[in-house]
């Protein structure tokens, strides 16, 4: 397992008229002064003290460090201004993951949007290559590594130089969510695997963004599949309509921005959810859903989504697109099917405690099991719940996720 500690912030802004480039932890969760302890006695000291305890428990973890986040682009080319900002910006991030213990960098710009911050993008990964090989031609250990995260939108994925740097990447970490969301024209799946004709938008895939990738030759086993631990509500009463805001749910917490809800709080009391099949995707309609609605199969997509979006309920009533465990099984075999490198989600927080229901667990336990993996020990009894649906009884490494999900903000990935 890989574990990606969550847009660690750099100070872009403090340094915007200097070549410092220094990254710095802020009074967070992350900072290594803060302390926590669980109920079963481990202590520890801030994130990267988690971090290092779990590397403990199991020395084949490896833990990156991500630098960027959402709507990073400005900071990122404000920091790679000049090459001797880049360089600098690449030293001090570098001294920064040794300092702290992590195993590498993971490059988070979102997004490249012209030829320029393509160019820079570019730049600032040939600059970690350069200085990442020289660390490790002086290591007898294990090597550090770099790792990007890479957009589901082909408009996006655009602007990233696929083909010139692959060969310096070890993992693309391919963020196959947010294809639709509160900033849409319409209603929709956001992390599909396969393309929906009904979209008005058109609309991406999972499947047609790897396939994308693999025509700029990135090889298959460098694509880590990204998949949501969270759903986007729209207050609407049809899938591929327009739509105002969030849905309105009673005892549900959601980002009245983002109209995003966590999965393990999925779906709300008295919402049904669906599986489409033929989409590799899920969601879920308000309680006051028609009768139609109501008769539909789970295992099987029906025609409520049809040409003309189909009504799924009355004016003002919700509607919740997300991935759920079938979704998550869906995704293991086309992972296995197309030789993709693994899994991932964003993020730890939003997944389900109960084994049954994680996304996590159904995925690898997809796979054939943790002990397929190689990476991950299970010790007998680290947890007594039963998985009645699981082919191999995943549930006893169930204990490894819950250290991860304390530190909420956390990407996990899967790795094969």
């Amino acid at each position: 397992m890989l574990a990606t500690g969550g847009n660690i912030p750099f100070t872009a802004e403090k340094y915007k008229n200097s070549t410092e480039g220094k990254c710095e932890l802020k009074e967070n969760d992350t900072t290594p002064t803060k302390q926590f302890a669980d109920d079963e006695g481990h202590n520890s000291t801030g994130l990267t003290g988690q971090l290092t305890q779990m590397k403990k428990l199991n020395p084949k973890l490896k833990v990156m460090l991500s630098i960027g986040g959402s709507d990073s682009n400005k900071d990122f080319t404000k920091l790679t201004k000049t090459k001797p900002n880049t360089k600098k910006f690449v030293t001090n991030a570098l001294s920064f993951m040794k300092k702290y213990g992590f195993d590498g960098i993971d490059i988070d710009w979102e997004y490249p949007n012209d030829q320029e911050s393509k160019d820079k993008l570019t730049s600032l990964v040939n600059e970690f290559d350069t200085q990442l090989s020289i660390k490790n031609s002086l290591s007898e250990g294990s090597k550090y590594l770099l790792s990007i995260a890479v957009p589901s939108s082909q408009s996006q994925l655009a602007n990233f130089d696929l083909a010139s740097i692959h060969s310096k990447i070890a993992k693309f970490n391919l963020m196959g969510y947010d294809q639709k969301g509160s900033w849409s024209s319409s209603s929709g799946y956001q992390s599909n695997l396969f393309q929906d004709s009904n979209d008005p938008d058109g609309g991406d895939s999972v499947n047609g963004t790897v396939h994308y990738m693999l025509g700029e030759s990135v090889p298959a086993n460098k694509i880590v599949l990204g998949m949501p631990a969270y759903g986007h509500s729209f207050n609407t009463n049809k899938l591929y309509s327009q739509f105002h805001g969030c849905a309105s749910i009673d005892g549900v917490q959601q980002d009245n921005e983002s109209c995003t809800i966590n999965y393990k709080d999925l779906p709300p009391k008295g919402y049904k959810d669906y599986y489409d099949e033929d989409r590799g995707s899920a969601y879920a309609i308000s309680p006051d859903a028609d009768e139609k609605i109501g008769q539909a199969k789970e295992e099987k997509r029906d025609d409520i989504n049809n040409g003309n979006g189909g009504e799924v309920g009355k004016t003002g009533t919700g509607v919740i697109v997300y991935d759920n465990e079938k979704s998550a099984r869906a995704k293991a075999q086309y992972v296995k099917k197309m030789g993709l490198g693994g899994g991932m989600w964003w993020d730890s927080e939003g997944d389900s405690a109960n084994c049954n229901r994680s996304l996590l667990m159904q995925f690898v336990d997809e796979l054939g099991g943790v002990e397929k993996l190689g990476d991950v020990t299970v010790k007998d009894g680290d947890d007594k719940t039963n998985n009645n649906n699981s082919k191999s009884g995943a549930c006893g490494a169930f204990k490894t996720h819950a250290l991860v999900v304390i530190f909420g903000n956390v990407l996990l990935a899967v790795l094969l």
